[in-house]
């Protein structure tokens, strides 16, 4: 070894600095073994405001101990964790290279494995090291960087700085990270004290690039707010209590620029709250990429997502309810109370589906008053709740020497029945049964017996189907045909679209006819269509059935006579009943499909705008069941039964979705390219 590398550090008391009180100077000894001299060298720290570099020329240097010390330094002076005085000045010695180590250790001296630790009171240092790591911002001003170019012109042979180091660092920031690229934090901003306030759920936007923050309110569908969604542009954000007017800042084409004290990365956290331009916003969530960001670039694993629920309910302001005036008895309650609804009248809306449904089936009880009055108490009524209407009848029974006339008690009509808050609402099926009282007009009715027709319609059991009946329908769906279209082709695509008639279809035929008739009645019909068929008609077997002969597309009219009809089995076979039946679901699984995704390409906007709003704006990306079910109605407004709200869940979800029940866009998206 010809020379020995050890480091050292000279500590010195600064007195006129705001940033510092004793300054470390970090030095490098070179002890060189052939003659015993000494260079010393000073490392470069940025922005020191001193010459670093070579600060003792190669020497020998006497000792300085003080009386009694003669000779020159050597070898054996140089102590790890000591200190060494040259030319008054007293060095620490902290460590040396492996190669020194391995020289002192092979000469026997006993020296320390690892070196010593820089001191903690290195305050230039420190602050110089966290800023550069938290806090990016300009360390020059422009009018020091002009000064510094220069002097630099008249002392460095005319190399200049061409580059402001903020720039160079801007710069440096913009190619590391992809166009952007943002960290996401949901927040909430309340000024619900103010009169027109509200709870604003809002995305706040970290771009990565540029240190620039852009807050975007998360608004749902139809929302009736004015304005744009954002409630701050993309810019730097001073830090709460920075003076603006004197913060550097910089013109450009997208406007003014901080040049430092502005918000970065670590300023932002989980259950915290952040001023913006004096509003307040708490951060309750971040995304899975900004989580992993702070992770591994700062070491920082950020706090669980918080629940807000206490948040939103706590202040939240009750929707107004309306109160209507009540009936004045011209005309009926629904009638009257399109007026409060709005000053251009429309007629009441009416549930067809309920009409179908519920179509001539009634409930029919006897019924007595509920009376102290001995005359009263022996009256007989008959009470008619018709299910589709809602509407109650009642009538009495005449009893020969009672002194009362039986007949019409109360006419047909929608009556109203008034709940303990004051309000009056329709009667419903489940107001009626066998025991229960009923308030009616002011009178109280116990309900005592509910005839046998009445108590199939509650217990949802259908009538016996008659032979007679499926061949009256086998004759008017022929006759229904041949009236309604003119070609065999044009009648089974307007009735069977997908191809084949199924159940539905049937049913679909006959309710568009004004004719009413059960899913048990089609099958029937389809069984002595297609007696073969696994379901469902063919072409070729329509063709059959609604010609009366082979190879004519002629309609000719057959016997309008029901005895006509001949060979109607009334006995289905369980195979044909399951075969109908899946038959009719995968039909209708076809119709629910293009039906939805007809919504979602009519739809204004982008796929990934629908799955975001459906999504709820989620920041894992997924979409459940039930947020789907929920965007159904609230965003594409698809209103359909809850059994074909199940069928579309199941095409949707079944085989792709995770553990969770959950899909991804991608999924989302092969689901709609797959039409």
């Amino acid at each position: 070894v010809c020379s020995s590398d050890l480091l050292a550090y000279l500590r010195e008391s600064v007195f006129e600095s705001a940033v510092e009180q004793v300054r470390i100077r970090k030095l490098g000894i070179t002890f060189f073994t052939q003659d015993g001299s000494i260079s010393i060298n000073e490392a470069r720290q940025q922005n020191s405001g001193i010459s670093q570099g070579q600060f003792l020329a190669r020497q020998k240097v006497p000792r300085d101990g003080g009386a009694g010390a003669t000779g020159n330094i050597e070898e054996s002076d140089f102590v790890v964790g000591g200190a060494l005085t040259i030319y008054g000045r007293e060095f620490v010695i902290t460590g040396m290279n492996a190669a020194t180590r391995k020289y002192f250790e092979e000469k026997g001296v006993d020296v320390p494995s690892e070196n010593m630790p820089w001191p903690t009171d290195d305050t230039y240092n420190a602050t110089i090291a966290r800023g550069m790591t938290t806090n990016p911002m300009r360390r020059i001003p422009t009018s020091d960087m002009e000064n510094k170019r220069a002097l630099e012109s008249l002392t460095s042979g005319g190399q200049i700085t061409k580059h402001h180091p903020e720039d160079i660092r801007c710069t440096q920031q913009f190619y590391a990270n992809k166009i952007n690229q943002h960290l996401s934090f949901a927040a909430l901003y309340d000024n619900r004290a103010k009169i027109a306030g509200d709870l604003h759920h809002v995305v706040l936007n970290y771009y990565l690039e540029n240190d620039t923050i852009e807050i975007v309110e998360d608004r749902p569908d139809n929302h009736g707010k004015d304005g744009g969604p954002k409630l701050l542009i993309r810019q730097r954000v001073p830090r709460l209590g920075v003076d603006t007017s004197k913060v550097r800042s910089q013109h450009n084409t997208f406007g003014v620029i901080l040049k430092s004290d502005y918000m970065t990365a670590t300023d932002l956290a989980i259950n915290d709250t952040v001023t913006i331009h004096s509003r307040s916003y708490f951060i309750y969530d971040a995304d899975e990429f900004t989580r992993n960001y702070f992770r591994e670039k700062y070491n920082i694993n950020l706090a669980p997502a918080v629940d807000v629920t206490a948040i939103e309910q706590r202040g939240a302001k009750a929707s107004p309810v309306h109160y209507p005036p009540p009936h004045n008895g011209f005309g009926t309650d629904l009638d009257s109370l399109q007026n409060c609804k709005g000053l251009t009248l429309k007629p009441p809306r009416v549930d067809n589906e309920k009409l179908w449904r519920e179509m001539d089936k009634t409930m029919i009880f006897s019924a007595i008053l509920v009376t102290s009055d001995p005359i009263d108490s022996n009256r007989q009524f008959v009470i008619t709740f018709h299910r589709a209407t809602d509407e109650v009848e009642i009538g009495e029974k005449n009893i020969r020497n009672s002194g009362v006339i039986g007949g019409k008690f109360l006419a047909k009509g929608r009556h109203l029945k008034e709940l303990p808050n004051g309000k009056k609402i329709a009667f419903t099926p489940e107001d009626f049964a066998e025991g229960k009282t009923v308030d009616i007009c002011g009178r109280t009715f116990l309900l005592q017996q509910m005839d046998e027709k009445s108590r199939k319609v509650v217990l949802g059991i259908e009538d016996d189907i008659e032979e007679d009946r499926v061949r009256e329908l086998v004759l008017l769906f022929r006759t229904l045909v041949a009236t309604k279209y003119l070609r065999v082709q044009e009648a089974f695509r307007a009735i069977a679209p997908s191809g084949t008639l199924t159940v539905t279809d049937m049913v679909d035929f006959f309710r568009r006819s004004s004719s009413r008739i059960r899913d048990q009645e089609a099958m029937h019909i389809i069984q002595h269509v297609a007696p073969t068929g696994n379901g469902t008609v063919t072409y070729d077997q329509f063709l059959r059935f609604v010609d009366g002969s082979e190879g004519t597309s002629s309609m000719d009219a057959a016997s309008n006579n029901p005895k006509s009809i001949r060979n109607v089995n009334m006995q289905l076979k369980e195979e044909f009943k399951t075969a109908t039946v899946e038959a009719t679901e995968d039909n209708q699984r076809r119709i629910l499909k293009k039906q939805l995704i007809d919504k979602l390409v009519a739809r204004r906007g982008t796929v990934q705008e629908v799955f975001r709003l459906m999504a709820g704006h989620s920041f894992n990306s997924r979409l459940s069941r039930t947020e789907f079910e929920k965007g159904l109605v609230d965003i594409l407004h698809f209103n359909v039964s809850p059994r074909d709200t199940e069928l579309i869940l199941s095409i949707v979800f079944d085989g792709v979705e995770n553990a969770n029940g959950e899909i991804t866009y991608k999924q989302f998206h092969e689901f709609v390219e797959s039409a």
